[in-house]
């Protein structure tokens, strides 16, 4: 039909349908071929003509959806240069006349880069998108594209231009849940799910501008003992040197936790958990700088000076214990709620474990031991019998 009758409506759909039976049984470069063959020979097919019968059944030749589907499976696929000449072809036909479907295409070709990571063209590729598209891509698209940015240059440890893309992003999702709400044609299950995209995008951006935070925090150093062998000194260090780096260094904590809390409100769990497993880190390394503190020489071997200098650490450290005891808690309470279990999360836990491990075992410690097991029986294969003679080890039935 399709060779003798190349022009007829029948053939058009008979191209189209056979991409369609192949989508169906997962055979997705078979389904790209003809999808592929459909929407180049075809670009103007927009099933005004089908039936409503044919739109529910899934049989509407659509050439704008045909394409789009031959660059996912392109994309799947891992096959790069169909996926990109399949995306030019897009945005050639449809770019000006169907923007926001041109815009999801060429956004989703810088998935090809960051598999590869090759972060140059992660960020050539996003920002490309946002020039063309920050009015007609999808809400939450724009502000992932941004953070896809921001996440790309802080892999190349730049992080000084990672920062402007993750504000834009933040910039971006004000008001993003309205954006979403008025884009039509759309139901309700597709806007939740951008709305989620969204906000996980944002908390991402906030968690990594907090990230510079925890960097000012971590910059604030120990100061270094330089007093005399008497409790004078220790007495002046402590009130000059020690308690100034303490409210300086607990101030920096503050505002770095005041910033990764605004992911909170947004309630994505895996970024909730990360930012409270960071900031148990901050509260648990203050404690660290106490307890891990030089003692120095000059009251090291002055037991008078030495439980001074010690029990005034101890005596401040003590508070931060809690703190960070309470963020690491928050953090494994959150994760088994959601069943979000990372990096993050396993954090939390030996941290918890390290502070105080009476309170806190590992899961490894108290997780029950199996004692009841299966039984199975042997994969079938052929048996020889032996005489006796030969090698007593072979296993019979293992032809490996």
């Amino acid at each position: 039909l399709i060779d003798k009758y190349p022009e007829s409506q029948l053939s058009k759909k008979a191209l189209y349908l056979i991409g369609a039976n192949y989508h169906a049984l997962a055979y997705y470069q078979k389904a790209s071929e003809y999808y592929e063959k459909f929407a180049t020979k075809f670009p103007g097919e927009d099933g005004a003509k089908c039936s409503d019968a044919e739109k529910k059944a899934g049989t509407c030749a659509i050439a704008t959806d045909a394409l789009e589907n031959a660059v996912f499976f392109r994309l799947g696929l891992n096959d790069e240069e169909n996926a990109l000449d399949d995306a030019k072809l897009f945005e050639k036909n449809y770019g000006k006349r169907k923007p926001q479907k041109a815009s999801q295409v060429f956004y989703a070709i810088g998935n090809l880069y960051e598999r590869k990571k090759d972060w140059k063209a992660v960020i050539q590729h996003y920002e490309k998108y946002l020039k063309s598209y920050k009015r007609s891509g999808l809400p939450q698209q724009v502000i992932q594209a941004s953070v896809k940015i921001g996440v790309a240059y802080w892999n190349m440890n730049d992080t000084k231009r990672a920062s402007g893309p993750f504000n834009d992003a933040v910039k971006a999702g004000k008001g993003v849940d309205e954006r979403i709400s008025k884009i039509g044609d759309v139901d309700d299950a597709t806007r939740e799910k951008w709305l989620f995209e969204a906000k996980d995008a944002i908390s991402e951006a906030i968690f990594y501008l907090s990230e510079y935070k925890y960097r000012d925090f971590k910059e604030i150093k120990f100061p270094e003992y330089k007093g005399g062998k008497s409790a004078k000194s220790v007495t002046d260090w402590s009130e000059k040197s020690f308690k100034p780096w303490v409210e300086k260094k607990q101030k920096a904590l503050v505002v770095a936790q005041t910033s990764y809390e605004e992911i909170a409100p947004l309630k994505i769990p895996r970024w909730e958990i990360a930012a409270a497993s960071r900031i148990g880190e901050m509260w648990r390394s203050f404690v660290d700088e106490f307890r891990d503190a030089p003692i120095p020489k000059e009251i090291e071997k002055d037991p008078e000076l030495f439980d001074i200098y010690v029990g005034r650490l101890d005596e401040v450290s003590e508070p931060f214990v809690k703190q960070a005891i309470d963020k690491f808690e928050f953090c494994l309470i959150r994760s088994t709620q959601v069943r979000w279990f990372d990096e993050h999360s396993q954090q939390c836990e030996v941290e918890l474990n390290r502070l105080s491990p009476r309170d806190y075992p590992l899961a490894a410690e108290i997780r029950a031991q199996p004692n009841f097991t299966r039984s199975t029986y042997a994969e079938p294969a052929k048996v020889e019998l032996r005489s006796g003679e030969g090698d007593d080890n072979e296993v019979p039935g293992d032809q490996s």
